[in-house]
C-alpha cells in the first residue's frame, strides 16, 4: 500500500481516538454554546438593520405615491376648471359654433396663461366630433389612439379623466393627457331641469398635455437621503409584460422602453404588477439583489417600487458582522488550543507503538507483492472507490503503468462506457455487504481506446479496518470471438434452412429427427420440439397416390445405400391430422470429413398447386375453344402463307361469307383483295419470322357486301399443338360506329370548348375526388395559369390553398347529395365566388363526375358589404341624431315608414305612435302653418321651411324642415324623406339679435349723422376763421383743411345713408366728391372737362376716409395747377377692380404736368405729404407718369 493511503488511515484513526477524550466533549459543548449565542446575536443585529431600511423605504414609497396622487388630482381639477369656467367655457362654445379670429386670439391667450402657469406642454380644444379646433402649438395636431380613448372615457363618465403615460411619437417625450367635457356655464342645470336622465350634452372637449419629464419624473427620481443606489420605479402591466414608466438612475432612455416578461418572477417590477405589496426582497432590472417597498398608486394602474441595493442598505451591518465573527473565532479557538496541547503529549507515546506494528506489517506486504507480481492473471485491490493495488499483469492488460492506476484512478477507467453502470453496481453491492463474492464479465477499455472482453472475480475483505475488494482479471477476448463465430455459423445455417420454401428434415444415422424447418412442420403437422428424437417413418408418412399403400421412406434408402435418392412419382405425404399433400424432391446423406455417414437431410416440396395448375390448364384450353366460337369479335387463324386455317362464327357473319368459301384460301385475296393493305401485309409478314405481334392496327376496308368499315386488328403468333405448326391469330374489332361517335363527340367538344371558353364564368369538370379533368379559360385566368396546367390538380388546392375540400363547398355537397347545390364562398386571397355544383350520374344514379360553375362576385359582395356598412352607418347616425329623421309613404297607402328616436325628445310622441297614426305628422302642426305643410308634402317647396309644432305636452316649438320628394317611374309622388330640427332656441336668439341689430343700426346711423354734422361745423368754423385772416397763404391753408374735412364728412354722410352701415359704394362717393370740387372751380367750367369711368366697389370706413382724402388732393391739384391762364383740358377719373383682392384708381389730366423740381418721394408741400402718408397707411402702390400731363395711378388692396 502507498504512503498516501496509510497516511489517510492514520489520520482517521487519530481523530477517532481524539473524539473519545472527555476534554474534547467539554470543549465541544462549550464552543457550541458560544456559537449558538453568536448566531442569535448576529440574527438580531441583522433584523434591526433590515427594519431600519424597511421603515425608510416604506415612508418614501407611501410619500411618493401620495405626491403622485395629489399631482393627478391637481391636473384633473385644472381640466375641470377650464371646461366649466363660466366665461372661458362659454367663449370656447361660441367659437366652436361660429369661429371668430378675435375670439380665437382671446381664448388662446387665456389658455397660454394657464399652460405657462401650470407647466402644460399644450392645451387643445376639440369639437364634439373630436376634431382639433385650437392648439397652443399646432392646430394640425393629430390625436394618438391613447388620446381618443380618454376622450371616449370622458364622454361616457361625464367627468375629467387622465390617460396612461405614453409617447405621441417614438422619439417624442413621455406625456400624460387629461380630458374633460366642455360644458358652457348654466347648460348642465338647464339640461338636468329638462331631462334628468339624459347625459349632459357637451360643446366639445378640453385636452391638457403634460410633459412627464418636467415634473413627474423629477419628483419620482428625487431621494431625500444621500444614497449611491437608491431610486424609485413607476411600473404598470401591459398584457404579458411589465413596462417601466419613468427614467431610471442606472440606465438611460428607459421610460416606456424597458420591458420584462411576466415569467421573470425573480424581478421586483414583475412581482409588483402580479400583486405583491409591502416590504420585499428580490432582483432589480440590473439583476442586483435589492430591498424594496411596493405600493400601488391610487386611481391608476401604476405601482411604486422604492428600492435600494442590499449591499448598500446593509453595508454598516456587514462591517459589524465581520467584527462579531472575528471575536467569536477568538473565543472559540482558546479552549480548542488548550485541548490540543494536552492531546499532543499522549499522541507521541501512541505513535511509537504504531510504528513498531507497521514494521511487522510491511514484511507481510512484501511477501504479498512478490506473489502477485509473478501471477499471469491480473490482480487488483479496490478500496474507497480507488485502485489501491494492481499487479503488473493487470496494468499490462489495459496498457497502463502501475503508477498511472494505483491510488489515482477509479476502477471504472478500465471499463467501457457500456458496462460502467454494471461494474459500479457490482462493486457497490459487495462493499455494502449484499454479496460476498462475484464472478462476471464486462467490456474493458485500454488506454489507447481499444476494447477487450474481461472476466473478473472479486471478493470482499477487511483491509486495515475498512471493506475492500480483492480479485483477479482474465482476458477472454479470443475465447469470446471463437464462441461468437461458432454461434454465427450455426445461426446462418439455421436461418438458411428456416427461410427456404421447401420442407427440410434432418435425421441422425438411425433415422431419428434432429431438426425440421417451418415448411416441414406445416406439411407433416408436427412441431419441431415434438418431432425431435422421433423416427422419420412416424413423422414423414408416405403412401402411393394410386395404390394407397405405404411407400418406401427415402431416408431408409439413403441410410442403407449412402446415395442421393429421389421420391417416386405419385407419392403422397399424409400429415399428422390426416391431410394429404402430393410431394416431390429428394433425400441426401450428410457425410463427415472422412466420408463417414453422419446423418440424412430430406428436402421435399408440396406439389398440390403444381398439379392443380396442370388440371386448370387443360380446362382452360377447352374453355378457350368454346369462347372463340362464342366471342362476338371476328377471329381468323392464318398459316405461314396467310391462308385461312380457322375462322370463328363472328368472322363469317360479320363479313357475310361462308366458312367453306374462305378456308384454305389466302386471306389477302378474299372479296377481290379488300384485306390486301400494305400496312397490314407488312405486319403479318413480320410475325412468324421475328416472333413479334401487333396491337390496335387501324385499317379501313370497302366491302361490296357490308360497305365501308373501320377495323382495329391485333395479330400474334400461335402454336398449333395438333399438327405442330406455327400459325397467326388475327383478332378484329369493328370500330366504325365508335369512330363516327368519336368524330361527333370531337365536334361537340370543340363547340363546347368554344362556348365554355367564351364564358366569363369559371367552369371545371372534375372527378368525384375533385381532381380537375377539364377547365375553361376563365378558370385558368383566375389563377394566372394555362388551362392544361389545371388538369390533374384538385380545385381546393388551387383556389383555396387547402389539403381537403371546404366544409361549405357546394360541389362537395353535390357529390354527397347527388343533387345540384349552390353557395357563396370566400377564398384565402379575399375574393368572393358564387359556386354552383352539378353531379354527373351514371345509369345507377352514382356520381361519376362533377361540374363546377363559378362566378367571381368580389366586387358585388364588396359593394353589398359597403352598402350594408353604409346603411348601418347611416342607421346609427339616424338613431343617434338629435334631429328628427323620417320617411313618409303616400303610395300604396299613407303612413310613416321610419321615424328616429329623436321624435320622442322633440315632440313627446314615440316612433311607434307615429307608425300607428298616419296623420300625426299633420296634427301636431299649428293650424296657421298647415297650408305651408301641404305645399311641402306635395313637393311644391324644396327650400327649408320653419313650422310651429305643438308637443304632446301642449308646448309650442319651432322646427326647421327639409323634405326630399320621392317619385316613381310614372312621376307620381310615392314618399317623402325629411329632417326636422328643433330651432326654438335659435328663433328666440334670432329675434333677440334682430331687435339688438335694429337698435344698433339706429344708433350707428345717428353716430355717422352726428360725425358728419360735427365735421360740417368744423368746416364752417374754419371758413369763418379764414374770413378773418388777411394773409392769402394762411387763408389758403385754412381752405385746404376745410376741403379735407368736407371729404371726410361726405364719407359719414354716405355711410348713414347706406343700407350697409359698414361700407359705402366708393364709385358713388368719388362721383359726388368730384362734382363738389368741380363746382368750387366754376370759373373754369367752360374750359375744363371732367370725365369719369367708375366701377361700383364697396369699401369700409377704414379705407374710405384715406382714399377720399387722396382723391380730394389729386382732383384739387389738377384743377388748381394743371390748367394755368385759362388753358383748356380734361381730367379723367378711373376706378376699376383688378381681381378679388385689388382695385385700381387713376387720376389723370392733360395739363402742364408737375414742375421739374417736384420729387414725389421727398414731398415738401402738405398735399403731397398727406398723399404719401395715406398711401403707406393703405399699403397701396402709387405710380406717377409725367408724359402728356400728369397721370397718377394707385393700386390698393380691397377688404377681405
Amino acid at each position: 500500500m502507498n504512503m498516501k493511503m496509510r497516511g489517510k488511515i492514520q489520520f482517521d484513526f487519530k481523530w477517532a481516538r481524539r473524539l473519545k477524550n472527555p476534554l474534547y466533549f467539554f470543549n465541544f459543548f462549550l464552543s457550541l454554546a458560544l456559537l449558538i449565542a453568536g448566531i442569535f446575536f448576529y440574527r438580531y443585529q441583522e433584523r434591526t438593520a433590515q427594519e431600519t431600511v424597511k421603515e425608510q423605504l416604506t415612508t418614501l414609497a407611501e410619500l411618493k405615491a401620495k405626491q403622485i396622487n395629489d399631482w393627478l388630482e391637481e391636473r384633473l381639477a385644472d381640466a375641470f376648471n377650464l371646461a366649466r369656467s363660466p366665461f372661458l367655457a362659454t367663449e370656447i362654445s361660441n367659437y366652436l359654433r361660429k369661429p371668430d379670429e378675435m375670439l380665437k386670439a382671446k381664448i388662446l391667450k387665456r389658455l397660454r396663461t394657464t399652460a405657462e402657469a401650470y407647466k402644460y406642454a399644450d392645451i387643445l380644444v376639440l369639437d364634439k366630433e373630436k376634431n382639433v379646433r385650437l392648439s397652443l402649438t399646432s392646430p394640425e395636431t393629430s390625436l394618438s389612439p391613447e388620446c381618443l380613448k380618454i376622450l371616449d372615457r370622458a364622454e361616457q363618465s361625464q367627468k375629467p379623466v387622465f390617460s396612461e403615460l405614453h409617447r405621441e411619437t417614438p422619439e417624442g417625450p413621455v406625456h400624460l393627457d387629461v380630458a374633460a367635457l366642455l360644458i358652457p356655464y348654466g347648460q348642465k342645470e338647464r339640461q338636468e331641469k329638462d331631462n334628468k336622465e339624459k347625459k349632459i350634452e357637451a360643446a366639445g372637449f378640453i385636452l391638457l398635455k403634460v410633459n412627464a419629464e418636467s415634473f413627474l419624473f423629477p419628483m419620482i427620481q428625487s431621494w431625500p437621503l444621500p444614497s449611491r443606489t437608491a431610486e424609485t420605479l413607476l411600473v404598470r402591466r401591459e398584457g404579458e409584460e411589465v413596462i417601466i414608466l419613468n427614467e431610471l438612475r442606472h440606465r438611460q432612455q428607459t421610460a416606456l422602453n424597458l420591458k420584462f416578461y411576466l415569467t421573470r418572477k425573480e424581478l421586483l417590477p414583475v412581482r409588483a404588477v402580479l400583486g405583491e405589496k409591502g416590504f420585499t426582497e428580490g432582483k432589480d432590472y440590473r439583476g442586483v439583489d435589492v430591498l424594496a417597498f411596493v405600493s400601488p398608486v391610487p386611481r391608476t394602474s401604476w405601482f411604486m417600487v422604492a428600492k435600494m441595493d442590499r449591499a448598500e442598505a446593509l453595508g454598516p451591518w456587514r462591517t459589524r458582522s465581520i467584527l462579531i465573527l472575528l471575536v467569536s473565532i477568538g473565543i472559540l479557538s482558546l479552549p480548542i488550543g488548550l485541548s490540543e496541547i494536552l492531546w499532543q503529549r499522549r499522541e507521541k507515546s501512541h505513535y511509537r507503538k504504531l510504528y513498531e506494528a507497521e514494521a511487522r506489517a510491511r514484511e507481510s506486504e512484501e511477501m504479498f507483492r512478490i506473489l502477485n507480481e509473478s501471477s499471469l492473471a491480473g490482480v487488483y485491490l479496490i478500496q474507497d472507490g480507488l485502485l489501491r493495488y494492481v499487479n503488473q499483469a493487470a496494468a499490462d492488460l489495459f496498457g497502463y503503468t502501475r503508477e498511472e492506476l494505483i491510488d489515482k484512478e477509479s476502477p471504472l477507467i478500465v471499463v467501457h462506457s457500456r458496462d460502467r453502470a454494471l461494474v459500479a453496481e457490482n462493486i457497490r453491492r459487495r462493499i455494502a455487504g449484499e454479496i460476498k463474492s462475484l464472478r462476471y464479465e464486462f467490456l474493458g477499455q485500454r488506454k489507447d481506446g481499444s476494447t477487450l472482453n474481461v472476466e473478473v472475480h472479486g471478493s470482499v475483505i477487511n483491509y486495515r479496518g475498512r471493506p475492500a475488494i480483492i480479485g483477479n482479471l482474465i482476458d477472454i477476448t479470443e475465447r469470446k470471438k471463437l464462441l461468437e463465430e461458432v454461434q454465427k455459423r450455426e445461426a446462418e445455417l439455421r436461418s438458411t434452412l428456416y427461410s427456404i420454401g421447401d420442407g427440410v428434415i434432418v435425421t441422425d444415422t438411425e433415422g431419428r429427427i434432429i431438426m425440421m424447418n417451418p415448411v416441414a412442420e406445416k406439411l407433416t403437422g408436427w412441431k419441431e420440439e415434438e418431432a425431435k428424437g422421433e423416427p422419420i417413418q412416424k413423422v414423414f408418412h408416405l403412401i402411393n397416390e394410386l395404390t394407397r399403400k405405404p411407400a418406401e421412406n427415402p431416408v431408409e434408402r439413403v441410410i442403407r445405400e449412402g446415395i442421393v435418392v429421389g421420391l417416386a412419382n405419385h407419392s403422397v405425404l399424409v400429415s399428422r391430422e390426416g391431410k394429404e399433400y402430393p410431394v416431390a424432391d429428394s433425400g441426401a446423406p450428410i457425410k463427415g470429413p472422412e466420408g463417414n455417414l453422419m446423418g440424412v437431410v430430406l428436402v421435399f416440396r408440396d406439389q398440390t398447386e403444381a398439379r392443380l395448375a396442370q388440371r386448370r390448364l387443360e380446362e382452360a384450353k377447352e374453355l378457350a375453344e368454346s369462347i372463340v366460337e362464342t366471342i362476338r369479335n371476328p377471329l381468323v387463324v392464318l398459316d405461314a402463307e396467310f391462308k385461312i386455317v380457322e375462322a370463328n362464327r363472328a368472322f363469317t357473319s360479320t363479313f357475310q361469307v361462308r366458312e367453306e368459301e374462305i378456308l384454305h384460301r389466302s386471306f389477302l385475296e378474299i372479296e377481290e383483295g379488300i384485306w390486301n393493305i400494305p400496312e397490314l401485309r407488312r405486319h403479318l409478314e413480320q410475325i412468324l419470322p421475328q416472333n413479334t405481334s401487333f396491337e390496335d392496327l387501324e385499317i379501313e376496308i370497302d366491302s361490296r357486301k357490308i360497305g365501308h368499315r373501320i377495323l382495329l386488328l391485333n395479330g400474334r403468333r400461335l402454336y398449333h399443338e395438333r399438327n405442330q405448326t406455327r400459325l397467326i391469330l388475327l383478332a378484329m374489332e369493328d370500330i366504325t360506329a365508335r369512330r363516327e361517335a368519336e368524330e361527333a363527340l370531337r365536334k361537340s367538344e370543340r363547340e363546347k370548348a368554344v362556348i365554355l371558353d367564351s364564358m366569363s364564368e369559371l367552369v371545371a369538370y372534375q372527378a368525384p375526388d375533385h381532381t380537375i379533368i377539364w377547365a375553361n379559360r376563365a378558370a385558368a385566368r383566375s389563377l394566372g395559369m394555362r388551362a392544361e396546367e389545371l388538369v390533374g390538380r384538385r380545385c381546393y388546392e388551387l383556389w383555396h390553398g387547402r389539403s381537403s375540400p371546404c366544409e361549405i363547398c357546394p360541389v362537395a355537397r353535390a357529390r354527397e347529395t347527388g343533387r345540384p347545390q349552390e353557395d357563396q364562398v370566400k377564398t384565402p386571397d379575399g375574393r368572393y365566388w358564387y359556386i354552383r355544383g352539378y353531379p354527373v350520374l351514371d345509369e345507377k344514379g352514382q356520381v361519376v363526375a362533377l361540374i363546377e360553375v363559378t362566378l367571381e362576385i368580389t366586387e358585388t359582395v364588396k359593394a353589398q358589404l359597403d352598402l350594408k356598412a353604409s346603411e348601418e352607418r347611416y342607421r346609427r347616425l339616424a338613431e343617434n341624431a338629435q334631429d328628427i329623421i323620417y320617411r313618409y309613404r303616400f303610395y300604396p297607402e299613407r303612413g310613416f315608414e321610419y321615424v328616429n328616436p329623436a321624435a320622442t325628445v322633440i315632440t313627446g310622441y314615440t316612433p311607434e305612435e307615429h307608425y300607428a297614426d298616419p296623420d300625426l305628422g299633420f296634427k301636431i302642426i299649428v293650424e296657421e302653418d298647415r297650408p305651408l305643410l301641404e305645399k311641402l308634402s306635395k313637393g311644391e317647396i324644396s327650400q327649408p321651411v320653419v313650422l310651429r309644432w305643438r308637443r304632446k305636452d301642449g308646448a309650442i316649438i319651432w322646427t326647421e324642415q327639409r323634405n326630399v320628394p320621392i317619385y316613381d317611374e310614372e312621376g307620381r309622388l310615392v314618399a317623402l324623406e325629411g329632417i326636422a330640427r328643433d330651432v326654438t332656441e335659435r328663433i328666440k336668439r334670432e329675434e333677440d339679435l334682430k331687435k339688438s341689430l335694429r337698435e344698433k343700426e339706429i344708433l350707428l346711423r345717428e353716430i355717422h349723422h352726428r360725425v358728419k354734422n360735427n365735421m360740417q361745423v368744423i368746416s364752417s368754423l374754419l371758413n369763418l376763421q379764414a374770413a378773418l385772416i388777411d394773409d392769402p397763404g394762411i387763408k389758403e391753408i385754412f381752405r385746404q383743411c376745410q376741403k379735407r374735412i368736407r371729404s371726410m364728412a361726405q364719407v359719414h354722410e354716405k355711410l348713414y345713408a347706406s343700407p350697409d352701415l359698414t361700407a359705402i359704394d366708393f364709385a358713388d362717393y368719388i362721383q359726388s366728391l368730384a362734382k363738389t370740387i368741380y363746382h368750387e372751380y366754376e370759373w373754369q367750367l367752360g374750359q375744363i372737362e371732367l370725365k369719369t369711368e367708375l366701377e361700383p366697389i364697396a369699401i369700409n370706413i377704414n379705407q374710405a376716409i384715406p382714399l377720399g382724402l387722396i382723391v380730394n388732393e389729386l382732383i384739387t391739384n389738377s384743377f388748381k395747377h394743371a390748367f394755368p391762364r385759362g388753358r383748356r383740358g380734361t381730367i379723367w377719373i378711373v376706378l376699376k377692380r383688378l381681381d378679388e383682392k385689388r382695385a385700381w384708381l387713376q387720376v389723370k389730366d392733360d395739363g402742364v404736368g408737375l414742375p421739374e423740381g417736384v420729387d414725389w418721394k421727398k414731398p415738401k408741400t402738405m398735399g403731397l405729404i398727406i398723399i404719401e402718408a395715406l398711401v403707406e397707411q393703405l399699403e397701396a402702390k402709387m405710380e406717377i407718369i409725367r408724359e402728356g400731363g400728369t397721370d397718377i395711378r394707385l393700386t390698393f388692396p380691397l377688404p377681405s
